[in-house]
């Protein structure tokens, strides 16, 4: 039996890829301060070293990034600033060393005399947010917010406002939880005169420079600012995991890109993209353990209800058991894995691609719902809810038909007069406490004079499903499905009536191409 432990963003318009992004609207100077200021916020000594190397050979001065890492002090504190200021001087040291002499730059001009710092920071700061802002709770903290921070900081010319944004913007970027702060920073670098396309062109930067977590929360932010629909991405710290190379020799396999990193003691850690997944496979003459490390997934086996997979779920494969394993559609995904019970003869079999249908009925409630009176319809129920990953569910009436009930050739059989009286709803049994919870149903009925029984009628009516997506199947000695599918789309328009689909004689084989269609 399989043993289940739980121990203890955004694509900016949707339709923008990396590549759109890093079709940079920022000069090469500004490509060098946005990039130093996020890896000053990550804390990244190692990667600024290389982004200042870089930045100064395309132009940036050495007062320019002294200025912008000794601003962020003001946003990511002292100790960072201080570190980063030391690493600025490391890379200056060993540069010069090596026969590098960088542009100095223009230090700021002197601030004239009587300047006043409270007053003229008030007007860049309501400038900033675009209409005045008082922080009242804290006066001590409005004050340094005004008087120094865009006082006397932003009042050094060395460096403009637009400037200034764009570095606080990217560092904010590298703090989690400062999302707030991130989206008032985007409205501020847009009133301080950055433009949509340079702002458009910092998340593909920041993923290729410093790291997907931060190139996320910028789109989560940009997005949000804009109006424009997007979709958070989790990421994972790689850090932690390794993740590792591209998984070549599997990738047949795969739905999806994946990565491959060996560790010691048999393990491995596997790393999903969002959405990406492996195909339905067996594990022959041996247990897979799967142990979930970051980030968010799903594993299923053939015919059961999908399970998360978060970090701390500990997972053993049954010996033969068909399944997949996966990422979030909305997140990167990490697992180790290793084999034991392992015995002569194990093997890996690999089977079809999890289908889009199948993996979009991940994390959504599917039901099969069905009336079978003579079990024709039921054994294809049981079928398609294996084959979708579905509930199984029998509508019950609340007095089974007998064989006299349904004798069609009697107009006075019980079938006969419900078909004949279109409103008569047949009593069932309501059983069904969770009906609101499924996302997509499929109703299966056998067609009784070339339509659906009402009894299917009486189901829909006492479940609702308004807003739900219904499917309906039938099975059927030679009629159509196509009559009750418009009448029940014709009487429910609240309902999501998808095409529908007799299912004689249907194969698994057939019914899953049928839901791959749809």
């Amino acid at each position: 039996m399989k043993k289940i432990l739980l121990v203890a963003a955004l694509l900016l318009p949707s339709l923008i890829t990396i590549a759109q992004e890093m079709n940079n609207a920022l000069t090469p100077r500004r490509q060098g301060l946005a990039v130093i200021a996020a890896l000053e916020a990550k804390g990244d000594q190692a990667g600024l070293e290389t982004a200042l190397a870089e930045a100064f050979d395309k132009g940036l001065t050495v007062s320019e990034a002294k200025e912008a890492l000794s601003q962020l002090y003001a946003y990511t504190g002292f100790p960072r600033s201080l570190n980063a200021l030391g690493t600025l001087k490391k890379v200056l040291d060993a540069r010069l060393a090596a026969g590098i002499h960088d542009n100095p730059g223009k230090d700021a001009d002197p601030l004239p005399a009587g300047y006043d710092a409270l007053k003229q920071g008030t007007e860049v700061q309501t400038r900033l947010t675009g209409k005045p802002f008082n922080y009242s709770f804290v006066p001590a903290t409005d004050y340094y917010l005004k008087a120094h921070l865009f006082g006397d900081i932003f009042a050094r010319d060395n460096l403009s406002h637009a400037d200034r944004e764009i570095v606080t913007v990217c560092a904010i970027s590298a703090l989690p939880g400062c999302e707030p702060q991130l989206m008032a920073h985007v409205s501020g670098a847009r009133n301080m005169g950055v433009s949509d396309d340079e702002l458009r062109s910092l998340p593909g930067l920041l993923e290729a420079k410093v790291g997907l977590a931060e190139a996320e929360r910028l789109r989560g932010a940009l997005g949000t600012v804009s109006g424009d629909a997007h979709r958070v991405v989790e990421t994972v710290d790689f850090s932690i995991w390794p993740k590792g190379q591209p998984n070549t020799a599997y990738a047949q396999y795969f739905t999806g890109n994946s990565y491959l990193a060996q560790l010691d003691g048999g393990l491995a850690n596997v790393t999903f993209e969002p959405g990406c997944r492996n195909n339905w496979h067996i594990h022959h003459r041996q247990v897979q353990v799967l142990v979930c490390v970051a980030g968010r997934g799903w594993y299923q086996e053939w015919g059961k209800p999908a399970v998360p997979l978060v970090p701390g779920t500990v997972i053993e494969i049954p010996e033969g058991a068909k399944h997949w394993h996966g990422a979030a559609r909305d997140s990167w995904m990490q697992h180790l894995t290793y084999h034991k019970d392992v015995r002569e003869g194990a093997s890996n079999e690999w089977l079809e691609p999890v289908t889009g249908e199948q993996y979009d009925a991940v994390g959504r409630k599917t039901l099969v719902a069905c009336f079978s009176a003579t079990g024709t319809t039921a054994a294809v129920a049981k079928d398609l809810a294996e084959v979708t990953g579905a509930t199984l569910y029998e509508i019950k009436p609340a007095v089974k038909y007998t064989e006299a009930d349904l004798d069609w050739r009697d107009k006075q059989s019980r079938s006969s007069l419900e078909m004949r009286d279109r409103s008569s709803r047949p009593a069932i049994v309501k059983d069904l406490d969770d009906a609101g919870s499924y996302d997509v149903i499929y109703i299966g009925f056998p067609v009784w004079w070339y339509t659906a029984p009402t009894l299917i009628n009486t189901f829909i009516e006492a479940y609702g499903f308004q807003g739900k997506t219904v499917i309906f199947f039938a099975t059927s000695g030679g009629s159509s499905i196509d009559e009750a599918r418009a009448e029940f789309k014709k009487q429910y328009p609240e309902v999501n009536v998808k095409a529908g689909k007799t299912l004689n004689d249907a194969s698994r084989e057939d019914i899953k191409a049928w839901v791959d269609s749809l």
